[in-house]
């Protein structure tokens, strides 16, 4: 679990303990009963105790709870209360014994809240998931519950689930930044950019200058279209800070999206000489790179990136570059490698495209044919297969592959129509190769 997230739940924890009054009947058990008097005084020193948890004076706090736990050890309160000591001290792995011997012996909402946190912090997600959710069983509002459950969700991708929960976190504590940045990062996630946009900028003013927030502003901004308010955070962002990595790789990508190629391209390159373990700022520098036809210096910054580990993107860029330099089998090689990666349209589609793009429709129709096998449904897949029977003069072939793209009704995609209608007037005797080959120069993967 993302450690970022764990000094909230414990904060709520110890709140929840501290005002929880021990079970006195548990310390009164056994040869060494205390008097009535002397629980009270006990009950006393824990609230004491986690009041100076609360207020993170753990050298204060930890003395007494170590006096009471060892005169009464199976106090379920107690055990609460060391564990939460103990994690906060940053040794979880000692603190879950005593958080789940506080469960068995007395199960309460918060009781569970705590050990999830614990197993979270520890990586053991689904001990974690079954703890908060039966935290939330015993009490949907636990705050401590749904939030940490939500950065579970949120760290496996699973953000129609973290939803929910964040927004009952948000709605109970407006003013924590925490909570409403992973509520907006859901909403963006979840393709809601008004609504992220929204959540943030309710926050406030000074919050709102956190780079994390202006990144998010940024790109909730370019999801709808808005490029100019996107780069207002961006530009905002770098003057609170001139250096950060993140900052200049992404308005570095939008100044040359905006056609300011020189200072983007500038501001990449500072942004990879800074940090060239930065996955961001180098793929971004290469693709710029590529774009400007810059494709030795493309080649440099992927070279640098592959060395740190694979991914379907620079395989794919990778191919690209190469096929812009005719060296075809190399470039075959990396877009099959990141088609194994990712077997998605996208990767399968560069593959036949490639092959294309070499002079070899015969060995484009297999690709495109093998690929539709896999995504018959792929309208970009049969573009590629019917351009391949187009260039090899399979008119028949051709149009019966794009017929589909003669439904009007359907709103077919506008270069599958154009394809669709040289293949028939190929068959018609009447090709226009020219045409052909622009619509197959249309066709390159973007």
């Amino acid at each position: 679990m993302n450690r970022t997230a764990f000094p909230v739940i414990l904060l709520l924890a110890v709140l929840s303990a501290a005002q929880a009054k021990p079970a006195t009947g548990q310390t009164s058990a056994g040869p060494g009963a205390r008097s009535a008097t002397g629980a009270t005084g006990a009950n006393k020193e824990f609230l004491a105790a986690m009041d100076a948890l609360k207020e993170g004076r753990i050298d204060v706090a930890e003395p007494v709870l170590t006096k009471l736990i060892k005169a009464a050890p199976e106090n379920a309160d107690y055990n609460l209360g060391v564990g939460t000591l103990l994690a906060m001290k940053g040794d979880t792995q000692n603190a879950v014994p005593f958080l789940e011997k506080s469960v068995k012996a007395k199960p309460s909402s918060q009781s569970y809240a705590t050990l999830g946190a614990a197993y979270a912090d520890l990586g053991r997600g689904e001990q974690a998931i079954a703890a908060l959710r039966k935290s939330l069983s015993l009490d949907p509002t636990n705050l401590a519950s749904n939030f940490n459950l939500a950065a579970i969700y949120i760290q496996v991708n699973s953000f129609a689930e973290a939803q929910p929960l964040l927004e009952k976190v948000v709605k109970a504590r407006p003013a924590e930044p925490e909570p409403t940045y992973l509520l907006a990062l859901c909403y963006s996630a979840l393709n809601q950019p008004a609504q992220a946009r929204t959540v943030l900028l309710k926050l406030p003013p000074k919050v709102r200058e956190a780079e994390q927030v202006l990144l998010l502003l940024s790109s909730n901004s370019a999801q709808l279209g808005e490029d100019g308010e996107s780069r207002k955070y961006l530009e905002r962002a770098l003057e609170l800070n001139p250096i950060s990595v993140p900052v200049m790789a992404n308005l570095g990508a939008l100044l040359v999206h905006q056609g300011e190629r020189e200072r983007g391209l500038e501001m990449l390159d500072r942004a990879w000489r800074t940090d060239k373990t930065s996955y961001l700022a180098g793929m971004s520098l290469a693709q710029a790179d590529y774009d400007a036809g810059k494709f030795t210096g493309a080649l440099e910054v992927l070279g640098s990136l592959l060395t740190k580990g694979e991914t379907p993107d620079i395989y794919s860029l990778l191919g690209n570059v190469e096929d812009a330099l005719k060296n075809h089998d190399k470039a075959l090689v990396y877009l099959s490698r990141a088609a194994e990666l990712d077997p998605s349209e996208h990767s399968q589609f560069a593959i036949g495209y490639s092959q294309l793009q070499a002079g070899k429709p015969d060995l484009a129709e297999s690709a495109f044919r093998t690929a539709m096998e896999k995504l018959p449904l792929s309208p970009r897949l049969r573009m590629g297969l019917g351009a391949a029977y187009l260039v090899q003069n399979k008119s028949q072939q051709a149009v019966q592959t794009l017929q589909p793209f003669s439904a009007k009704d359907d709103k077919p995609d506008p270069l599958g129509v154009r394809l669709y209608e040289l293949a028939q007037q190929s068959l018609a005797g009447t090709r226009d190769d020219g045409k052909i080959k622009q619509a197959i120069a249309d066709l390159k993967p973007k």
